[in-house]
């Protein structure tokens, strides 16, 4: 989860904050609006590189599971707190699937 001390958020949002401007403003340069998905991989797999080389002898097999978890964690909490309110407004805007609502029904 994402949720660290507050006290540790000032050393990292500077440029967290930094980044995130760096790749908007790429982004926006190639003009569609899935550009930012390579920009944003780039930079989360240079980071995730540059800490195992600079906090560790040696990758170890346990960083795998650690790190894909963490990754892992990340999409399915920006899922939980963002897109499922964003699905739940499609459903209402344009209509459920209907096996849904009947599957929905075999569960009450």
């Amino acid at each position: 989860m994402p949720y660290i001390p507050e006290k540790d958020r000032p050393s990292l949002d500077p440029e967290i904050n930094a980044l995130a401007e760096k790749i908007v403003k790429v982004h926006k340069e190639y003009g569609y609006d899935g550009a930012f998905a390579g920009l944003l991989n780039y930079s989360v797999t240079r980071v995730i590189c540059l800490i195992l080389l600079k906090a560790f002898e040696r990758p170890r097999y346990f960083h795998s599971p650690l790190i894909r978890g963490t990754l892992k964690d990340i999409g399915d909490e920006l899922y939980r707190r963002v897109f499922v309110e964003y699905e739940e407004i499609q459903t209402e805007k344009n209509g459920d699937v209907p096996e849904y609502t009947e599957l929905r029904k075999l569960l009450k």
